[in-house]
């Protein structure tokens, strides 16, 4: 449908289709079951400057969509649609999701990218995921996208700013700055190869409300998975781990030593120029998210125990890091 006003009387049916595909993100299976667009959108050219009025002024679009095979995970289609007349066709060049919170590792440890992935159980894991985003429009363009996150609790997701990337070949997401009026002053600690010994810091961060902004070097030649280790108490034998797998290029996050129902969760995270990865983390108590190279999101969650507050690096020798973390205060509303 279309309408040039809000007039009820002046909507019309577009004629042929504007959109045609049924595939899922694997791309070797369709949607069977339901189709649920629920937003489509310009958003505008990565910046620094989140309200420049020129960087939506292109023919890229997004298309979100909630299909029933990742049961209310968002997945992406980045595409083309001519702004002369909206009887075209949106023409889609990449798909992928906004949050990866619902699918599995493969069980065999096979695969890279998304062929790592367990294409037969995307549905439902335990413990935690992020679904149902709706965006929200801003000045000249901001684009950010929430969710609902369920898991042993339910809230609503933090905030996440959507642009493309300047070449336009992949959707970028990165926490709403806002976030940063949550960091309690005084409370930033640094760590790096160099000052957290030999036990990976443990003792230098401490909290369940926690921002995280990790940046690995070296990393090209890892024959181990590296990361960070969250929400833990090692006596307990207890931690969230967040990890990324050069080898079958996955970034995980693995909360099964905090509950045994929950389960591993992971993201297909495909770095095209060798380099610092990143990884930008909120604990949030029993949730934890990533976002990776500002491209491959995972919600998670977990039950730690109240003594599981430690944080601490991990990866083999020669793996270059600093990591910055900030307590976060509460985002409370005086009403």
């Amino acid at each position: 449908l279309r309408s040039t006003s809000t007039t009820l009387a002046d909507w019309e049916l577009v004629p042929g289709y504007t959109f045609l595909s049924n595939k899922t993100v694997f791309g070797t299976d369709t949607e069977g079951h339901e189709y649920v667009t629920i937003d489509f959108f310009t958003p505008p050219l990565s910046s620094d400057d989140l309200t420049d009025p020129h960087s939506i002024d292109h023919d890229f679009k997004v298309l979100l969509n909630n299909p029933y095979y990742a049961r209310g995970s968002t997945e992406v289609y980045l595409g083309s649609m001519s702004r002369e007349s909206f009887d075209g066709k949106f023409e889609y060049f990449a798909h992928s999701m906004l949050d990866w919170g619902e699918f599995r590792p493969r069980d065999d440890g096979r695969g890279s990218g998304i062929s790592a992935l367990n294409a037969t159980k995307p549905n439902l894991p335990d413990g935690g995921r992020m679904g149902m985003t709706r965006t929200a429009a801003g000045e000249n363009g901001r684009r950010v996208a929430y969710g609902a996150v369920w898991g042993h609790y339910t809230a609503t997701s933090i905030g996440r700013d959507l642009s493309f990337s300047r070449d336009v070949r992949q959707l970028l997401q990165q926490f709403v700055p806002e976030m940063k009026s949550l960091r309690k002053e005084g409370s930033h600690v640094n760590m790096n190869e160099k000052n957290v010994g030999e036990h990976g810091g443990v003792g230098k961060v401490k909290g369940r409300q926690l921002e995280l902004v990790a940046r690995f070097s070296h990393w090209e030649d890892a024959k181990e998975t590296f990361g960070l280790k969250v929400l833990m108490d090692k006596e307990l034998g207890e931690w969230c781990e967040i990890s990324y797998n050069p080898k079958n290029e996955l970034i995980c996050i693995d909360a099964t030593r905090e509950n045994e129902i929950n389960e591993t969760r992971c993201g297909s995270l495909v770095v095209r120029e060798k380099g610092i990865l990143q990884m930008h983390v909120i604990v949030d108590g029993t949730f934890v998210v990533v976002i990776a190279n500002n491209v491959t999101a995972i919600t998670s969650g977990g039950v730690p125990s109240e003594s599981s507050v430690d944080v601490a690096v991990f990866g083999e020798r020669g793996l270059g890091f600093s990591v910055d973390s900030w307590e976060l205060d509460s985002a409370e509303i005086d009403i």
